[in-house]
């Protein structure tokens, strides 16, 4: 249980002058801004894509990031993969006793689920599958979406598609009751939107309206479900539906907000660059929890259900932050999404076949040049040159004259500078 150092008894001298400071500190502290207790949980300056817990004994935090699956241990967080360390690992969860099973790969043809063998530390592959999106358990099934459908398995060894979504980009799921909710991102934009069953998976159904992509669902009270349009459009921001996912409506327009998650009855969004915050459901406004989180670029979020307090899991590009209170949403003011306050580079999808779209965000205007090097630091080609207000800008690629590989995209925009990697696969 986490208590307070501060003094108990801080009159003890009687002093006047100690009385009308507790009374001014009383006065002012509501003008003053709130710090959170954010801790590392780590490892520090490693990529972290997702948290997660394993319950099965031996209990173990599980974190997957760009080098791989980070599993603590009595000496600390160990790294464990496939094949190199810059073979990322993108979700993880039980499988059973001593065997977690995770999903893996970037665009290479060692993309699958694994099952880990926390004992003997060794991977073994449960079924392929090209871009790996999400992995979910609903009642005692297994979901593996991907690039090209969804598998489904009741045994977590053997895995049958789901006809429904064959050859489309399957991005994200989310079940409750009797409804499963998949949204589905293409080029061709022929399937995009979220696709519904409300027999528990016996029948889907295609969008009839237009719908929003999402990259991320949760689910809130009363059924509600919120979901997260990706990136930087005129689309991009906070949707819900309140009618098992037909029908939706935007909440908030807001770029590069990367994740999603209902902790405790709040609604906890991640942006790329601006960090944390709650939705606060009656204001229809965000309630900042940035303050103390020492980095802004949010990849996930979750909680840890065994801590008991209310909690939240934050992955970050340098390491994983808990917040082991969640505050009241207070906030008797409208209030903005929150801005990006540090240099932000995304490119989606990725990997890309041919073409692929850059997308960036200024946290103030500023002289802008983005380049591609490939894998030994060579350069390949200046994508980008200008001088670009501040916000978010999105321009595409068409990288057909080079060859299939790992490549790294570049923005330097002043002082700032971001580098990322991307593969192009033929």
């Amino acid at each position: 249980m986490r208590t307070s150092n501060r003094n108990q008894n801080p009159l003890h001298n009687g002093s006047i002058a100690l009385y009308f400071l507790i009374f001014l500190s009383v006065l002012l502290a509501p003008m003053c801004a709130v710090s959170y207790e954010w801790e590392l949980l780590g490892p520090e300056n490693q990529c972290i894509y997702q948290y997660s817990v394993s319950v099965q004994t031996p209990y173990m935090d599980i974190l997957c990031g760009q080098e791989g699956l980070f599993v603590w241990e009595e000496s600390g967080w160990t790294s464990y993969n496939v094949v190199t360390n810059d073979f990322p690992c993108w979700d993880a969860m039980d499988f059973n006793q001593d065997t977690l099973i995770t999903i893996m790969g970037n665009g290479s043809w060692s993309d699958a689920a694994y099952l880990f063998d926390c004992v003997n530390h060794t991977f073994t592959v449960t079924e392929y599958a090209p871009w790996p999106t999400f992995l979910q358990k609903w009642g005692d099934t297994f979901y593996l979406g991907y690039r090209y459908g969804i598998f489904t398995s009741t045994d977590g060894r053997n895995w049958t598609p789901i006809d429904h979504f064959t050859n489309e980009n399957c991005e994200a799921m989310l079940a409750f009751g009797s409804t499963i909710l998949v949204s589905v991102i293409t080029e061709n934009g022929n399937a995009n939107g979220v696709h519904y069953s409300h027999d528990g998976g016996g029948t889907w159904n295609s969008p009839t309206n237009p719908t929003p992509i999402i990259s991320e669902f949760t689910l809130a009270e009363n059924n509600r479900v919120y979901g997260i349009f990706p990136d930087a459009s005129n689309s991009s921001g906070l949707w819900m539906s309140d009618d098992h996912g037909i029908n939706w409506q935007v909440q908030c327009y807001s770029d590069n907000c990367t994740s999603l998650y209902n902790a405790y009855n709040r609604i906890l969004a991640g942006w790329s660059g601006g960090g944390v915050a709650i939705w606060n459901t009656e204001e229809n406004n965000w309630f900042s929890i940035n303050e103390g989180l020492p980095c802004l670029m949010v990849n996930g979020i979750r909680e840890n259900p065994l801590i008991d307090c209310e909690n939240c899991a934050v992955a970050t590009d340098e390491g994983l932050y808990m917040l082991y209170q969640l505050p009241i949403v207070e906030s008797p003011e409208p209030s903005e999404a929150p801005h990006p306050v540090s240099l932000a580079l995304n490119c989606y999808p990725n990997p890309f076949n041919q073409s692929t779209n850059v997308v960036f965000t200024l946290p103030y205007s500023s002289p802008v040049e983005i380049m591609l090097f490939d894998r030994l630091g060579r350069s390949v080609s200046t994508l980008s040159h200008g001088y670009f207000p501040s916000g978010s800008h999105r321009f595409s690629y068409d990288a057909g004259h080079l060859t299939s590989g790992t490549y790294f995209i570049r923005i330097q925009a002043g002082d700032l500078q971001k580098t990322i990697r991307t593969a192009l696969i033929k």
